[in-house]
């Protein structure tokens, strides 16, 4: 499966406005709606920057994505909206991604929310289709790389972003940063920190030789950080 065969699958099928009335089903990534009053203020004034993305079914439609919008907009009085309409026949697992890509395509997510929404679009990718095990084009599966071209985005930003949602769900202090350039910070600094002390401990006990100094740095993967990660007894002290 490559990835323009996947946008073909979760492209909308029709973009047009519907009553806010037939809308149903709210299905929320958000742990937490936030005020709505910013918001409300900005679609006053611009407009709805977004459209909202839907799924049609024979009583109207439901929610995908968008309900902070939903929300805002019918707060506003508004009887109708401009939204993304997908068919009533797509999978429940093509449902997802497109609620996940749909999501992703706005930019006024925190950054826990934003990297761990990619996290979950990639691992749902890879649920879908398989992990790529080669990297060419005749490989069948999803590779990150795949994911990074889904989103437009360099495969470096998407795998740091990935691993970042990641060591957030070991460490959840490190998703109450005040950006994500200081959480990716922190994060380098434990990571290094666990490197020299898990390096320090197996030097010790292996030998001192260059030659086995070598293998053992050469040989400490990020698989090994997690694990110190995971060890770390008093998360929260770490900020």
């Amino acid at each position: 499966m490559n990835v323009e065969e996947v946008e073909r699958k979760i492209r909308p099928i029709e973009v047009r406005k519907i009553p806010l009335s037939q809308i149903s089903g709210v299905d929320r990534f958000r742990e937490d709606i936030g005020n709505l009053d910013s918001l409300k203020r900005s679609i006053d004034q611009n407009g709805l920057i977004h459209n909202l993305a839907v799924n049609k079914n024979n009583e109207g439609y439901v929610l995908l994505a968008g309900e902070r919008r939903l929300r805002a907009v019918t707060e506003l009085g508004w009887k109708e909206v401009t939204a993304n309409i997908y068919s009533e026949d797509i999978s429940e697992i093509n449902k997802r991604a497109i609620e996940l890509y749909e999501n992703l395509e706005r930019k006024d997510f925190t950054y826990n929310e934003e990297v761990g929404l990619k996290k979950k679009l990639h691992d749902l990718m890879t649920e879908m289709y398989g992990k790529k095990e080669g990297g060419g084009k005749s490989w069948s599966g999803w590779s990150l790389r795949d994911t990074s071209k889904l989103l437009n985005e360099s495969p470096a930003t998407v795998s740091q972003d990935i691993k970042l949602a990641e060591a957030i769900e070991v460490i959840p202090a490190l998703g109450m940063k005040k950006n994500k350039k200081d959480a990716v910070k922190l994060l380098s600094q434990l990571e290094e920190k666990i490197v020299l002390e898990e390096i320090k401990k197996r030097i010790e006990t292996s030998g001192t030789s260059d030659k086995v100094k070598d293998k053992i740095i050469s040989s400490f993967i990020i698989k090994d950080v997690f694990e110190g990660l995971k060890s770390l007894e008093d998360r929260k002290s770490v900020v």
